[in-house]
């Protein structure tokens, strides 16, 4: 009995060591302050990965704020589901910018292979920025002719 005692008091001081660190309530607190300057942003965090999800004015806002969000103690990792706006109006429907976020990462795979091009969520769209050549625009163009959402090809023929 005695040993089950001080077994269970070995681990539980084991365990108390080991949570050193805050709460992810207390790190959405911490992080929504950070991101208090941006109005139309908002961050929850949960095992230690930060959602970032709204609308920023700019692409140099957004990686500011991210990169803020960052050093919150405990938070591991910040997982981007925010976009830009031109405008700076926000997204309406936050389900509209997760989708948008998620279509921007399967042309970003789509087009791996072509590290010239930049894709980019632009009031609210897909936009294909950068220079190629004649044959890769082709092979571009029949890469995001398979997807059923708008892509706007605002690339560079050189």
């Amino acid at each position: 009995m005695k040993r089950l005692v001080l077994s269970l008091a070995i681990l539980g001081g084991i365990f108390t060591a080991c949570n050193n660190g805050i709460s992810e309530k207390e790190q959405t607190a911490k992080a929504s302050e950070i991101l208090s300057a941006y109005p139309n942003a908002t961050v929850e965090v949960k095992d230690g990965t930060a959602h970032v999800m709204g609308t920023f004015s700019s692409e140099e806002e957004k990686k500011t704020a991210l990169s803020a969000v960052g050093t919150v103690e405990g938070v591991k990792d910040v997982m981007d589901m925010a976009v830009v706006s031109a405008d700076g109006k926000p997204v309406e429907n936050i389900a509209d910018a997760m989708q948008i976020h998620h279509n921007q990462e399967k042309v970003k795979t789509a087009l791996e292979n072509f590290p010239s091009v930049s894709v980019e969520v632009i009031n609210n769209e897909i936009t294909l920025t950068g220079n190629v050549s004649a044959t890769q625009e082709k092979r571009i163009n029949e890469i995001i002719k398979e997807y059923k959402f708008p892509i706007h090809n605002n690339l560079v023929v050189k």
